[in-house]
């Protein structure tokens, strides 16, 4: 899922994801809100929500407060233009899996996308893990 008021910075975000095989978009949201009500509505379906956080209505930060409750396995990759300390804090108290600055390269997006990818592999495919699988995600 998207979560994006810029709609030509979630035509990028869209653009990006769909060049890297196993991701597809299933929704997209302008604000925190919609993106909630959009989460309910999918009921388990979302596995990534890419964040931003300046928003109208609910900024991605609160929104990252309601994830926690309502759908706490899924994952947030914050993709912003907040560079400042507290944004980051929040960010990362709420589990984010990681934190691009706009403007960002493909590559780093497909960074960030790949070690989540990882992850997500790692706690739902594998029947165990060791160290170094831990250490090439972390």
């Amino acid at each position: 899922m998207i979560v994006e008021d810029d709609p030509m910075v979630a035509s990028v975000n869209e653009t990006y994801l769909s060049r890297l095989p196993g991701f597809c978009v299933i929704a997209k949201a302008a604000d925190g809100l919609q993106a909630l009500e959009k989460i309910k509505a999918l009921s388990g379906s979302v596995d990534l929500v890419l964040l931003d956080v300046f928003m109208p209505k609910m900024d991605g930060l609160s929104f990252l407060e309601h994830l926690k409750n309502l759908a706490p396995s899924v994952s947030v990759i914050m993709i912003t233009a907040s560079q400042n300390k507290e944004s980051l804090r929040t960010a990362l108290a709420h589990g984010v899996a990681d934190y691009i600055i706009k403007p960002f390269t493909f590559e780093r997006f497909k960074a960030a996308l790949l070690t989540f990818a990882e992850r997500w592999r790692l706690l739902h495919e594998a029947e165990d893990f060791d160290q170094s699988d831990l250490d090439n995600i972390f």
